[in-house]
């Protein structure tokens, strides 16, 4: 079942004239276990109605200008069970918080050696190999060892400070990671992975469903089906 509803229309592209209609996309499937799973995605159109200014995940855009008991209830909706077929949390992970904690970004720093010192490790590589079919073992220099004992890049998650021992390598910039997605080997607040305290599920390791409340899924069927 899937229905889309006229939220009417808001000063989103011009702040001095409502010429931007709001409509918000409401589906509900039953997937192959029986489970309801509800869609909800929002979109602000431009004045002909040909092109979005902003679509999908936007409820949070859309409730700056919107505030109507209909909208109100899609939002709740869509912010307790929207795909919730998909949580990566178990029930227990969930009570703890987890899922939010996920959302959580950290300051992500890539370092790379630079081009001059890739070529002087591919000569080195070539010596070593070039010896090797004459039957004559390279003598590896100190500095040379240390260079092909580098690593061709690093990533760490902190203020980015220069890792000492990469002098020769060269700052990339800097990205962001959600919590959700780093491991604790990566990061000391990483959830990917992290077992359950009471079930030891693996958080992450799986879609796990929330099931929409037996009051809720008639409210959301009721909408669908009304005239």
């Amino acid at each position: 079942m899937k229905k889309v509803i006229d939220l009417g229309k808001i000063a989103y592209y011009n702040k001095n004239r409502k010429a931007n209609r709001v409509t918000v996309e409401v589906e509900l499937r039953e997937k192959e276990n029986g489970v309801k799973e509800l869609s909800i995605c929002g979109n602000i159109w431009n004045s002909r109605d040909t092109d979005c200014y902003s679509c999908g995940q936007n409820l949070d855009e859309i409730k700056k200008y919107i505030r109507t008991p209909m909208f109100k209830k899609l939002y709740r909706w869509w912010k307790e069970y929207h795909l919730n077929t998909h949580h990566a949390a178990c029930e227990h992970q969930r009570a703890l918080g987890w899922e939010e904690a996920a959302g959580k970004t950290v300051d992500k720093y890539r370092w790379t050696l630079n081009a001059d010192v890739r070529r002087e490790r591919r000569e080195i590589e070539a010596r070593i190999l070039k010896d090797a079919k004459r039957g004559v073992l390279y003598a590896l220099s100190e500095y040379e060892r240390k260079l092909l004992d580098l690593k061709d890049d690093i990533v760490v998650y902190d203020d980015g400070s220069r890792p000492e021992h990469y002098e020769k390598s060269h700052y990339m910039p800097h990205e962001t990671a959600r919590v959700g997605w780093l491991r604790e080997d990566e990061h000391p607040e990483g959830l990917l992975g992290k077992k359950c305290p009471k079930c030891g599920y693996r958080y992450g390791h799986g879609w796990n469903a929330v099931e929409i409340p037996e009051d809720t899924l008639k409210e959301i069927t009721e909408l669908l089906n009304a005239a």
